[in-house]
């Protein structure tokens, strides 16, 4: 009878063992980029999309762009901050997506370069 148990109580034990070692912290969530300048204050636009794809929205990404494109740099051309952009869900007209946001343009360095992509996805016709 011992002998039947035996290789079921190992089997059992090595899928306990093998199991466990899959796991992910939740500090994966909050880990960003490395930055360039230690420091910088980080800035989230939540941009209310949910009137999207109609004249309002046009508006409100046109000010996006001209507000982001007046943001300035440090003297030495260091950026100033971390920017990122986040959007509501869309609802209604077909979609059966939840109430709730995701973000659209994670939190980076407001480089020349990351400037130029920001403003350019900005006044995009698909946001």
């Amino acid at each position: 009878m011992k002998r039947v148990y035996a290789p079921i109580l190992a089997a059992l034990g090595a899928i306990a063992v093998l199991s466990s070692s899959a796991t992910a912290e939740d500090i994966d969530l909050f880990v960003q980029p490395a930055s360039e300048v230690e420091g910088l204050p980080n800035v989230l636009i939540l941009l209310d999309n949910t009137a999207n794809w109609n004249t309002p929205f046009t508006n409100e990404k046109a000010a996006l762009a001209a507000t982001v494109n007046g943001l300035g740099f440090n003297t030495d051309g260091s950026p100033k901050f971390r920017l990122g952009l986040m959007l509501f869900t869309e609802t209604g007209g077909g979609n059966s997506n939840v109430d709730g946001g995701y973000i659209r343009a994670a939190v980076r360095d407001l480089t020349s370069a990351n400037k130029t992509k920001f403003v350019t996805w900005s006044t995009a016709s698909t946001c």
